[in-house]
């Protein structure tokens, strides 16, 4: 920044006009506001700390090698064409497991819900009577079309709905 403020003001020395004026408009303004970081909680502290393993002087355990895997199952010493059949029953056996798992799943959309048929029958043994509820609902209806309606209409309309 400094670099480009000092060819700016060598340029500015260079003019006869501006030699005595003031330069600053000229300057280029850097905003130099650092900003802070968040302080750290306890827990990120905690967090940022990294569990000490204890010392060992012996290195871990070797992995076994492909080839020790093979003579541990006895793979080792099957010919090509039998380790390929092998693999694609293995396959097989796994397709076949999938395609029962995916069975299952869609048999299950058709599985109706477990019923929960005492509380069917509680909700039914303490609610009100269904038909006098019925009975009630199409006299208050009748009455309101009959309040709204008048002569012929009225009873049209009581007996093009059913309800009277």
């Amino acid at each position: 920044y400094n670099i480009k403020e000092l060819m700016i003001k060598r340029e500015l020395a260079k003019d006869p006009e501006l030699a005595n004026e003031d330069w600053s408009r000229f300057l280029p303004h850097f905003n130099r506001n650092v900003q802070k970081r968040p302080k750290k909680s306890a827990e990120d502290k905690q967090k940022a700390k990294k569990v000490k393993k204890k010392y060992t002087p012996f290195p871990p355990a070797q992995q076994p090698s492909k080839v020790d895997l093979q003579l541990e199952s006895g793979e080792y010493f099957l010919s090509e064409a039998q380790r390929q059949k092998a693999r694609q029953e293995e396959r097989k056996q796994h397709s076949a497991n999938k395609a029962r798992e995916r069975d299952v799943k869609r048999k299950q959309v058709f599985e109706a819900p477990a019923e929960k048929g005492l509380a069917r029958k509680r909700r039914a043994a303490d609610g009100p009577d269904v038909d006098a509820d019925l009975s009630a609902l199409q006299a208050s209806v009748a009455s309101k079309i009959g309040k709204t309606t008048s002569g012929k209409k009225a009873r049209k309309a009581g007996n093009d709905s059913g309800l009277a």
